[in-house]
């Protein structure tokens, strides 16, 4: 009875800007392994082009905002629809609201999360979340350990949550990290309360959000 929604990251956008990027070596050689051509598959001459540049960037569902790298840069939703839209019919899947280091795909948390910049990171991120009009924004692209500026640390291959708001997600099971087994983040709404709770392939349960 559900729905998945897969949103595209920063490595789809960069092989699809560039089909011979060094970060997609490993899908290029699986490609030219099975007699596909890359340039074909970027510039959406087959099926498979076709799906990867027809991956949403976001995902709004509920109150619950879902995005490669977290940083919309405060915009309303319709804000970002439009900036996105403008920069792929302009420069492609090169351009800089998606590219940029602070943009919605690329964006780190070193050397200071988008979050933090300012002197109030938990306002920030409420008010980033208020644009889109939602509560809680969750992000993937940073699998590894980190201590934020509060003090508050994150552990590699864990989902943790920030200020009731940001949410990370990654937790660097591909092959080329390897730091966990997988997990997800479940989110379930009854009556009124939320919560969110970090199951992990090992077992282990955390609950990382209730209100």
């Amino acid at each position: 009875g559900g729905r998945v929604l897969v949103t595209a990251g920063n490595h789809e956008a960069e092989f699809l800007a560039d089909p011979t990027t060094s970060k997609a070596d490993d899908f290029i050689a699986e490609l030219r392994a099975a007699g596909i051509a890359p340039g074909d598959v970027a510039a959406g001459r087959n099926a498979l082009g076709q799906y990867l540049r027809s991956l949403p960037i976001a995902a709004r569902v509920r109150d619950w905002f879902f995005c490669h790298a977290g940083n919309t840069g405060g915009r309303t939703l319709a804000k970002l629809t439009a900036d996105v839209e403008k920069g792929l019919n302009k420069s492609g899947f090169g351009a800089a609201v998606l590219s940029d280091d602070a943009s919605i795909l690329e964006a780190r948390v070193e050397p200071t999360p988008w979050w933090e910049t300012g002197r109030d990171p938990a306002g920030t991120l409420r008010s980033y979340a208020a644009a889109l009009g939602v509560a809680h924004i969750v992000m993937g692209h940073q699998p590894g350990k980190y201590t934020f500026a509060d003090g508050e640390k994150r552990s590699k291959g864990t989902i943790v949550g920030r200020y009731g708001v940001l949410f990370l997600t990654d937790v660097g099971m591909s092959r080329g990290i390897d730091y966990s087994s997988g997990a997800l983040l479940r989110i379930h709404t009854a009556a009124g309360k939320t919560t969110a709770t970090a199951l992990y392939g090992d077992g282990r349960t955390k609950t990382v959000y209730s209100n």
